[in-house]
């Protein structure tokens, strides 16, 4: 019997056994990590719990809308000081890149009762103060009688100039899109997106904002705080960043990124578990925030000032010189966002420390906490950075040893039925995949007969 006839007649587990696998790097390919909901502090970490679990949502979709909560209540209250030559605001921008059916809308609305609640009764205060403004200023001669300004919080897509005038009247504004498209297909972003996207810069520095326009004059808001939730979809996402502007003004190097592995077609029907007290809490813990008295210095917003324990700050300036280091190795493809992780890093502890409601020293726990929340997003970031093929290979990758551990082997026509959606229907680039994985070491076909695909077993655990 020759060669060819005996392996021909090896099943395909006999043939697994006379494959030869060369050494390979399995550190190429960056797989999504778990979001840290065990270290986030308890009172969050509940209600990241119960609303994941209430709408089947992963834990960094959950985690958005309730941060994004607790950024808009107290970013006009806080300010976090780390030297004496480092003081910036805590709020927070987050961007979470969804499909259409991920839920996102239902887990903000859930996530963001104590801000809509208090926003509706803003509009209640200021229907009744306009109107009385309306009768005095009939009978009244004073010709700078004050009329009254709306605190105008919660935002969708908004004009650079809309976007002023809201700060002017109220200093602190919250930014929520969950119809990405909407966002980016806005009048903003497509007519003045320069503007628009230099102004989202300053808002989150902190810094004065001013536009001066000739149908508008001269516009400005001092001092103001934001806080930016976006939720779009791949294609929206690359929409966003495809003409170079989100980017390279930094606009992105500001957001915490994320694209969570969508949870549909696991979501099946469970009774939900009880979360009226949790979810009760946490509502009136934002209102609470809301309705805090702000400090002003000569009508302008005058946060007040948290520091670092010496426990935090230690901490603190251990993250920020190992990502300093890293820049121009591993962190090199995502320095732009590297450079602003430790920034964020104190932020997210601020945030965390507002909400508990515990002085002006921010202890080293809510550091912890808030250093485990940005190692999972400099994996999302570099994760991201990948080349889009790099993505698609870690995908089908991923298939082919689940079918592997199942089976033992794959035969190669259940590839095109079973394999991802998105790499399924497209032949040619499905063949580009495989044919770079076997190239890679990763796999390889039967040489004989292309019927079978065999995973190398590194990846299975097995050297």
């Amino acid at each position: 019997m020759t060669t060819q006839t005996y392996v021909e007649h090896l099943t395909p587990i006999e043939l697994t056994k006379t494959l030869y696998w060369e050494d390979i790097n399995t550190d190429r390919l960056i797989e999504e990590k778990s979001f840290p909901t065990q270290d986030l502090p308890f009172e969050i970490r509940e209600v990241v719990e119960a609303i994941a679990d209430a709408k089947k949502v992963p834990d960094v979709l959950a985690w958005a809308s309730i941060q994004s909560s607790i950024s808009a209540s107290c970013g006009g209250l806080y300010d976090v000081q780390i030297d004496s030559s480092n003081t910036h605001p805590i709020t927070t921008n987050i961007l979470l890149i969804c499909e259409s059916g991920d839920r996102k809308t239902s887990t903000d609305n859930m996530a963001s009762k104590g801000i809509s609640d208090w926003q509706r009764k803003q509009f209640t205060i200021y229907e009744e103060e306009n109107r009385n403004y309306q009768a005095i200023k009939k009978i009244s001669k004073d010709e700078f009688l004050p009329e009254p300004q709306l605190k105008s919080l919660i935002q969708g897509a908004i004009t650079p100039q809309a976007l002023i005038k809201s700060l002017k009247a109220h200093p602190e504004i919250y930014i929520s899109s969950n119809e990405g498209g909407s966002f980016v297909g806005s009048h903003s972003m497509k007519e003045q997106s320069m503007n628009f996207l230099s102004l989202l810069n300053q808002a989150w520095d902190g810094s004065d904002l001013r536009n001066n326009t000739q149908s508008n004059g001269f516009m400005s808001a001092t001092n103001p705080r934001a806080t930016v939730n976006l939720s779009m979809q791949q294609n929206v996402f690359d929409e966003f960043i495809g003409n170079g502007q989100a980017k390279g003004m930094g606009t992105l190097a500001r957001f915490l990124i994320a694209k969570p592995i969508s949870l549909m077609g696991t979501r099946f029907y469970e009774e939900p578990k009880p979360t009226n007290q949790c979810m009760l809490g946490f509502t009136n813990r934002i209102i609470e925030l809301l309705e805090t008295p702000r400090n002003y210095e000569y009508d302008y917003l005058k946060p007040e000032i948290l520091t670092l324990s010496p426990e935090a700050k230690e901490l603190w300036i251990a993250f920020y010189n190992n990502i300093e280091k890293e820049l121009v190795y591993e962190l090199e493809s995502i320095k732009a966002w590297s450079a602003k992780a430790a920034d964020n890093a104190s932020r997210l502890a601020a945030q965390f420390h507002a909400f508990k409601g515990n002085g002006s020293i921010i202890n080293v726990d809510f550091m912890i906490a808030a250093i485990k929340v940005m190692e999972y997003f400099l994996n999302e970031q570099l994760r991201l950075e990948q080349s889009g093929d790099l993505v698609h290979k870690q995908k089908m990758l991923n298939w082919m040893i689940k079918e592997y551990k199942d089976k033992g082997f794959i035969v190669e026509y259940e590839i095109q039925q079973r394999c991802p959606n998105d790499l399924r229907k497209k032949k040619d680039f499905r063949e580009k995949i495989i044919k770079a994985l076997i190239d890679d070491g990763y796999i390889q076909r039967n040489g004989l007969d292309k019927a079978y695909i065999f995973v190398n077993p590194k990846l299975l655990g097995e050297i």
